[in-house]
Order: structure tokens, then sequence, then C-alpha cells
């Protein structure tokens, strides 16, 4: 602890007490006028990220992808997992604490191999969507959502041959989700209805073994782009770039480490551009920084240690700089690569994970607003077959949610958006401590919530905490 703090304790985070330097700012704030305004309180976090011991469920046989969403719209997030060898997608639903229910399976084709959530038929209930790389011809399970978690029989559509990968995204502007799979020799694009079915693939033979696709804009003309892992030698990623009617051209191409297995894209470095981690099975972790214009600077490559079929981002020190998280696949432990906001990370930390971890998905599982981790294990050694693994996050962040600034005549309070079910209380003593909801209205500014009360009131100390 810095001095500067916000502690966790439950679920809240409070200016601590009067001897500490964050109340010594806040009593500043409040009963000087001195100055026109106060620093807001650093970003700390913790200097390391911490998760809870994981908690194992059972799921199909051999799950190879997972996706996260709110699957029976109670506002909690749920798991649905691709089992491909007992050829179904299980779902998990959340109780919001953290915990999952057992595992519900729904039929596919044979060997699903990964999954996404959507809304295809436009009806506000989550549908899910999978690619089965078993048969002797490739297709795409469509599963339409009936809104509380579970699922209507699936419909089957053609692709390539041997399917491995499936992503989402309006790839023609038509307000309709469509679908783009990696399959053996290149990607298949099918177009959405809007009504829950999908039009005849069209496909693109640029590859040889793509293994996985992330979607994005990536020039900046407001079409979404495709970026596709090429497993072949010497491996690397393709940019596909939209032309907004739902076909793509090749932009080029950039090295990774060998055998690029899995993509995840976000503004690593805070220039609003979109970049890409890479993750391959060598064991490297690849980071290409994006220029805005479709192209990206040259990989810059990180030792993960071990074998890697999959990479997702997330804050998990919540110290404002994305991180990278990866599964070891030989090692049963992920491996998290800490940010330092420009795009370049730290070495990698490892955490206990179930046997044969092969995916890894990010979501806030307890409600807490700290990202925690979802891990499928490849292998059916588990008791029931195999399983998920989830790791909460128990990272006690210092001075990152609670800012303060203030004027001649008031004090504003803020804290950043995805903690804006997180309210305001105040008290005027800790002896005895009651907490009272700030009267004041909370509104947004610059993607924070934002509270400002008068300065003419008597000390008070101020906490975040969720109801």
């Amino acid at each position: 602890m810095n001095g500067k703090g916000v502690f966790v304790f439950s679920r809240a985070m409070f200016v601590k007490s009067p001897r500490s330097m964050a109340t010594v700012v806040v009593m500043a704030v409040l009963l000087s006028g001195l100055f026109h305004d106060e620093p807001a309180l650093a970003a700390d976090g913790c200097p390391t990220p911490s998760f809870a011991a994981p908690i194992v469920y059972n799921a199909g046989d051999d799950s190879y992808s997972m996706a996260v969403g709110d699957l029976n719209g109670d506002g909690k997030l749920d798991l649905a997992v691709a089992n491909s060898s007992s050829t179904d997608i299980s779902v998990l639903l959340g109780n919001g604490d953290g915990t999952f229910q057992p595992a519900t399976s729904y039929g596919a084709g044979v060997g699903p191999w990964s999954v996404v959530v959507g809304d295809f038929n436009g009806d506000g209930k989550p549908d899910m969507a999978a690619a089965n790389w078993g048969g002797f011809t490739g297709s795409v399970s469509v599963l339409l959502g009936n809104g509380d978690g579970t699922f209507q029989t699936a419909a089957n559509y053609g692709t390539g041959m041997f399917p491995v990968f499936v992503a989402v995204g309006d790839f023609n502007g038509d307000a309709k989700l469509d679908l783009a799979v990696a399959n053996r020799g290149g990607i298949s694009v099918l177009l959405g209805n809007g009504d829950g079915t999908f039009q005849r693939a069209v496909n693109y033979a640029l590859f040889s073994r793509p293994q996985s696709i992330a979607v994005g804009d990536f020039n900046s003309d407001g079409k979404l782009d495709l970026l596709v892992a090429d497993n072949a030698e010497p491996g690397g990623v393709a940019v596909l770039l939209g032309r907004g009617d739902g076909s793509f051209q090749l932009a080029g191409g950039y090295a990774t480490g060998p055998y690029p297995q899995s993509i995840a894209v976000r503004d690593l470095n805070g220039d609003g551009k979109l970049d890409v981690a890479v993750a391959a099975g060598s064991g490297a972790i690849s980071v290409l920084l994006g220029k805005g214009d479709g192209s990206f600077e040259p990989a810059f490559n990180y030792n993960a240690n071990a074998s890697s079929q999959s990479v997702a981002v997330g804050d998990f020190n919540g110290d404002g700089k994305l991180d990278l998280v990866l599964p070891n696949n030989t090692r049963a432990s992920v491996s998290v690569l800490l940010g330092n906001g420009d795009g370049t990370f730290g070495a990698a930390t490892n955490f206990g994970a179930g046997l044969h971890p092969y995916s890894v998905a990010v979501g806030d599982f307890d409600g807490d607003g700290k990202p925690d981790l979802a891990v499928t294990s490849a292998t059916i050694d588990l008791p029931g077959g195999a399983g998920v693994s989830v790791l909460v996050n128990t990272c006690a962040s210092a001075g990152i949610h609670l800012s303060i600034v203030r004027s001649r005549t008031t004090v504003t309070l803020s804290w950043p958006l995805p903690y804006s079910n997180f309210g305001l209380e105040a008290t005027a003593s800790f002896n005895p401590t009651i907490w009272q909801t700030v009267v004041e209205p909370q509104m947004t500014n610059n993607g924070r919530c934002e509270v400002i009360v008068p300065l003419d009131q008597q000390q008070s100390y101020f906490r975040l905490r969720k109801p």
C-alpha cells in the first residue's frame, strides 16, 4: 500500500482513516480553498495479479473452445463450451458469485471445435454457432436461444472442409450478424438473413491451414475486416480488408511465432488503433501493433514457456493497462503477461488450471468489476469428461477506482464506467460508522461515473460499494 489509497474489503472500495494520505487529500479538498484542484488518486493496481484456486466443472469430452455471454438474461455471465469428442455444446449458467450450475448439453454437428454467441435472429436472445471439424463435409451449427438459457435443435450449414474456428460480425452492414469460418485451405463467409438462417457459404481459398479468425476495423474505414492465423510453415497472420458488402480482399501478411493458433484484438498501447496478440503452438506470443490503416508493425515475440492454443486480454491487476493471458497446454497452468501500457509486456507469471488447458476466456463472473478466467481442458481424463476451470480474480487494488478533483466550491468524485453499478457512500465518522448514499446525482463524463458534491460540508469519508 503506498498511502494513496482505496482498499478493497468485501465488495467495497473506501477512502481510509484520517491518518492516511488519501484522507488527508479528501480533508484538504473538503475543508480548504487554497488551490483550484487536486490531482486524482493514482491508479496503482496490485503489484502482481492473483487468482483463487481453480474450481473445476465437468463439461463434455475434449473441450476445445468456449464463449462467454448472458445466455438466460439474468445479468450474470454464463459459459458455452464446445466439446469435440462428445459432439455437443455444454451450457453452464452462472450464479453471479463466480460459481456455475451443472452443465446442460445440446447436440451440434460432428466434432464441434469452436463456439461463438450472438443474436442471429434479432429477437434479443443470445444464440450459439459452432464450427464442426468432423465428418466428410464441414459444417457450422446454429442453435437459436430461448432466452432462458436453453436452446433449440441445431441447424447445420455447409462450409469448407474441417472447420476449426468460427467468428461473428456484421460484414455487409445490414445490421444482421454474419459468420466467418476457418477451414482447411481457406475461410468461409456465411451472410446472415437476420432470422437465424444463413446464406450459402462464400469460400476464400487463400490459406493452407487457417487456425483462427479475429474481427475488427483495422483500417478505420467503418467496415469490419478479418485477421487470419495461418498455421502452415513458416506461420503468420494475414489481413483481409472488408469491402462493406460481405466480401474481402487480401491486404498482406505478417510473420509471427511458429504455428500460430489464436488471435486476440485490442488497443494494447492506448493509441486508439487496434493491435494484435497471437498465441503460437511453439510457445511464443507475438504482439503486432496496428497503424490504423490496415497494416501492422513487425511482430515482437515473448516467450510463454509452453505450447499455447489460445490468448485473451484483460486488465488483471487493475492498473488500467491491458494484460495477456494464455493457457499452457502441457503444464496445467495459465500464464499472465502484465502490460506496460505501451504495447510491451513483462515476463509470464503462471497460475494453476485444469489438466491440459486449451482455451481461455475472460469475464467478470462474480460481479466485483474484476476480470476472472475460465479455462477449458482438452482431455477426457477427468471424471465425467473434460472440464472448465474457473479462476476468480482476487486482486485487491489500491487507488484505481475512486478519483478526487476539487475546485473552490465543489468536489468531484469519479470512477471508471466498468464500475457503474457501484454506488458512492459517505460517512462523517468511523466511530460509529454510518455509511449513507450520497444524495447528489450520478452522471457520466469522459468515460467515468461522476458525482459532484458541494465543498461547504463537514469532514467526510467516501467509499464505493457494490450493492
